[in-house]
């Protein structure tokens, strides 16, 4: 039976609590997941240390919010509390980028 070999090139940001700053939000094209074709994503990048090059930390979410099981509408519900569709819909990301913000980082 073959042998599944993985390598990791890179280091895990680290399990547990941790005071994080959101330190910007990227639009970038990519595969769908059953590359079918490409779709919008966001990547909302987080770091303990905005100086740092390691320990980041990236939510990736789609560009739509509402639904209570997307990655962005609960993201967005735990970054800007009370938020509601209107308000989300007229969002600056800008806005957020510099905030620091409370999180449990977990690794499944």
């Amino acid at each position: 039976m073959p042998q599944v070999k993985t390598e990791q090139d890179f280091e895990l940001f680290p399990a547990g609590p941790a005071t994080v700053q959101l330190v910007s939000v990227e639009e970038r094209e990519m595969d769908k997941f059953d590359k079918s074709g490409k779709e919008l994503r966001w990547l909302w990048n987080f770091k303990k240390d905005p100086a740092s090059e390691t320990e980041c930390l990236t939510v990736f979410t789609r560009d739509r919010y509402g639904n209570s099981r997307a990655t962005l509408t609960i993201l967005l519900d735990m970054l800007v509390p009370g938020i509601t569709k209107d308000e989300a819909g007229a969002l600056d990301t800008n806005t957020l980028v510099g905030s620091w913000y409370e999180t449990l980082v977990k690794h499944s």
